[in-house]
């Protein structure tokens, strides 16, 4: 089960980048020109719930991961390099804006100082007025599958265009 959510992550996140033209990263802003590239950096706050399906007697547990980021964007495709405070891990996010209401990303991320990776496959969409993100993400790391839902609330400024 672990395997096919990495598989599943790393086809989204090459299907994702052949069809950008240029670099880009992951924005809750409405969707960009095609030859119009835009770079912010910041942090972000994705409060969540997240269910272990290995351990469904532990329920939901909530959280408040904290990330450094750099968004690229160009056109309906984003690439976000992170780093996420809270964990002490290092990773990249690739998202495809479907439509100015549907963002479909893979992440993949790896713990500095173990051995734990996560990949995972998510869904989100723009809230107060593009401020924000709800998301559901589906994912597994070196011994559970979980499911996350929660908002991405980025704090980044632009810093090219």
């Amino acid at each position: 089960m672990k395997n096919i959510f990495a598989i599943i992550a790393l086809g989204l996140l090459l299907s994702t980048a052949a069809q950008a033209q240029t670099l880009t990263a992951t924005d809750t802003t409405t969707l960009q020109t095609d030859d119009e590239v835009v770079v912010k950096a910041g942090v972000m706050f994705a409060p969540q719930g997240g269910i272990t399906l290995n351990n469904l007697k532990a329920g939901f547990s909530p959280s408040l991961p904290v990330f450094a980021v750099v968004s690229i964007t160009a056109g309906n495709v984003g690439i976000t390099p992170f780093y996420n405070m809270s964990f002490n891990a290092t990773g990249i996010a690739i998202e495809y804006f479907a439509s100015d209401n549907l963002g479909i990303y893979g992440v993949v991320s790896k713990n500095i100082q173990t051995s734990g990776m996560y990949s995972g496959i998510g869904f989100d969409t723009p809230v107060a007025n593009n401020a924000a993100a709800l998301f559901i993400e589906f994912g597994t790391d070196n011994t559970n599958t979980y499911v996350f839902y929660g908002v991405f609330i980025p704090l980044v400024r632009k810093i090219h265009k």
